[in-house]
């Protein structure tokens, strides 16, 4: 018996290779994913999911026989920073505060132009925060492009490229809010 865990079936819910949005890495990426969930290897094992509510979507929209669920762990690097650690090791990525956390994806069911119209809409009504946007450097910049922006927000959004992983703690710590649609 072997034990499979799917963290979601999103390449089930329609053919991967002509989702509109996606680049030709994702969709081949999740084509992959399709042709390797057919294996019986797969198929008849034990299924596990991460949450109770996407161990009920795998049931629903696709009959699997998914019998539990097991949260994700926790990396111990994630904990309780002081304030004055977080802002020495963000310093070097000029970030302003307080601001509002977001993690750029290229990914369409991310649903990054709404979360952007989100924040812009945040921002205009509240002055005094800033928003970082992590792995959205370019993307960031042509999406703001093509979005009703004024001068004042735009210098309030604060597009990064890639992070490393050992500065995320300090992120998530010094934001005083984090939008994860």
């Amino acid at each position: 018996t072997s034990l499979t865990t799917l963290h979601d079936v999103f390449f089930l819910d329609s053919n991967p290779l002509f989702r509109k949005g996606y680049s030709l890495y994702q969709r081949y990426g999740n084509f992959y994913r399709r042709l390797l969930f057919l294996l019986p290897v797969i198929r008849q094992s034990t299924l596990v999911t991460v949450s109770n509510s996407e161990r009920l979507r795998m049931i629903q929209e696709h009959a699997l026989d998914v019998g539990s669920y097991i949260y994700n762990g926790l990396n111990k690097k994630f904990k309780v920073i002081p304030e004055k650690d977080c802002h020495e090791a963000l310093s070097a990525f000029e970030i302003k505060y307080p601001f509002i956390l977001h993690l750029g994806n290229k990914d369409p069911k991310k649903n990054t132009i709404r979360a952007l119209q989100a924040i812009i809409s945040f921002l205009s009504s509240n002055q005094d925060y800033y928003s970082v946007i992590v792995d959205y450097q370019e993307e960031g910049k042509v999406l703001l492009e093509n979005l009703v922006v004024t001068e004042d927000i735009k210098d309030r959004l604060i597009l990064l490229d890639f992070v490393p992983q050992s500065v995320m703690p300090y992120l998530y710590n010094a934001a005083h809010v984090l939008l994860y649609p």
